[in-house]
């Protein structure tokens, strides 16, 4: 690995790193009431708060999937 490749990784990682200690830090103040809040959404669904945060973790967990075959060299979806 080249001080370059090792660089950016270190600073992809920093920024994961704050990005991920930023988001808990929002979520930790919503309060259990707020979770059933209706979000404002363009296409008319009808969301929650708890709705929303399920899917960025549903969507996580499937973009660290993505990141894990392409690391062991596998298929990957465009």
């Amino acid at each position: 690995m080249t001080d370059t490749t090792s660089s950016r990784k270190a600073a992809l990682r920093q920024t994961m790193e704050a990005d991920h200690a930023a988001c808990m830090a929002i979520l930790r103040r919503v309060g259990n009431e707020q979770w059933a809040t209706p979000v404002p959404s363009e296409e008319g669904a009808q969301w929650t708060a708890r709705d929303v945060l399920a899917h960025l973790a549903g969507s996580e967990a499937g973009q660290l999937g993505q990141i894990q075959r392409a690391v062991a060299g596998g298929v990957t979806v465009p």
